[in-house]
């Protein structure tokens, strides 16, 4: 006897019950092999990266292959091939303006920002990158999706050779005024909730008479209107600017000091967002003033600024960064180099909740320009404040031995 149901077509109930059982049974066995099935928004989250994403932006002429040197750091630091992307303009760095390229930039963080654990980026530009990047930050709003900012031997505020390449990067400018426009207000120079830090070889601040101003890098320094000193092309206001060792332009983004600085300072240890690692956490730093004359006028200069690393493994030891180590000779002021080299020295304590953890000397050796000198490791006791009382002097072969400063610091240093 046949029966009509909604479907329009005739079968006996039997057959009809044998179909439906049937379904169920698939469905049954689709739901024990495959389990339950993710939502859109789930699948779309279970393809985020681990960690989160770093963009290499290069220079002027340069190409992704620029950054290759600095990858393989980044991925002995822990980093995976596809939680690192270099931008290639090749052709585009030389004819396009950097404006243009930001927009390009801006394109590339807010696409790779969607793949991020956090929903943001973390971006390192060398050169000229550093002018589109810091553009796309200040005027695009890629400080929204980007977590920390790195420029490195960027010329933030032009530089004289650049005459010979492109003029935006000349000092004066008017890509350049416009880009540091109220550079003054920290708002406006480095717009949050983006972290900022620059890298230079350049060390011509201050009393140095170096000639040409941009000495180490060799490519990146100011003449004239303020940007005598060549440290100042390069200074972001309000960011960490590092002054690195003697460096040249096209080797400083290529070195391992740097390379390990930035993934200090790129570092989320407690998200999660990065490889797990060691941080510097370092006082303000200060002028150091050594020997005087007979006129009571420095012959000795320097900048030191004291810091505590850590391994990320429960290890910490004392670090003592410096750099512009000057001295003066017939009232003219030079910085040391490979024939006048300084010679930093420490003696350092430090305690934790009223308990000496270590005492000991830092060394390093000598220092080119600009360098840092270490204490041994010792083990961390967990998280909290840390005091660092370093008595340090300089020597020189110039000088001999310059007087001892006493430095009183107190950093705090999350647990490992």
């Amino acid at each position: 006897m046949l029966s009509n149901f909604p479907g329009g077509f005739g079968r006996s109930e039997q057959a009809r019950r044998r179909c439906l059982t049937l379904g169920a049974l698939v469905g049954m066995l689709s739901a024990v092999v495959l389990g339950p099935q993710p939502s859109p928004a789930e699948a779309a989250a279970s393809q985020k990266l681990q960690h989160r994403p770093v963009i290499f932006v290069h220079g002027y002429g340069g190409s992704a292959a620029s950054f290759t040197a600095m990858k393989k750091y980044f991925l002995d630091a822990g980093y995976v091939e596809g939680e690192l992307y270099a931008m290639d303009f090749q052709g585009d760095s030389l004819t396009k303006s950097n404006k243009e390229i930001a927009n390009n930039v801006k394109k590339t963080v807010e696409e790779k920002a969607k793949d991020s654990p956090d929903g943001k980026v973390d971006v390192v530009a060398h050169s000229m990158g550093g002018l589109s990047t810091l553009w796309c930050q200040r005027k695009l709003g890629c400080n929204d999706h980007v977590a920390h900012w790195v420029g490195v031997a960027s010329p933030i505020h032009g530089t004289a050779i650049a005459l010979k390449w492109v003029a935006e990067m000349a000092e004066g400018s008017s890509f350049v005024k416009e880009l540091n426009e109220g550079e003054s207000d920290l708002a406006k120079s480095v717009p949050g909730p983006t972290k900022y830090a620059t890298f230079r070889s350049n060390v011509g601040e201050g009393v140095t008479d170096e000639a040409p101003g941009y000495y180490c890098d060799g490519i990146v320094g100011g003449v004239g209107s303020g940007t005598l000193r060549a440290g100042k092309t390069s200074a972001v206001n309000g960011a960490l600017n590092v002054v690195t060792p003697c460096l040249g332009h096209n080797d400083i983004h290529t070195d391992p000091w740097v390379a390990n600085k930035i993934l200090d300072f790129i570092a989320s240890p407690k998200t999660g967002f990065t490889p797990q690692r060691g941080n510097t956490y370092c006082g303000e730093g200060s002028d150091y003033h050594g020997t005087k004359d007979v006129f009571k006028s420095d012959l000795v200069q320097s900048w030191v600024q004291h810091c505590l690393e850590t391994d990320g493994n429960g290890k910490m030891r004392t670090v003592t960064r410096v750099r512009n180590c000057l001295f003066k000779v017939a009232l003219v002021w030079w910085t040391s180099g490979s024939s006048n080299k300084c010679l930093p020295k420490q003696s350092d304590k430090v305690t934790y909740g009223g308990s000496q953890l270590a005492k000991d000397d830092a060394i390093g050796g000598d220092v080119e320009r600009a360098g840092e000198i270490h204490g041994d490791w010792f083990s961390m006791q967990g998280g909290g404040q840390y005091s660092l009382s370093a008595t340090y002097w300089q020597e020189g072969p110039k000088w001999g031995k310059s007087p001892e400063r006493e430095t009183q610091t107190t950093l705090e240093v999350p647990a490992p």
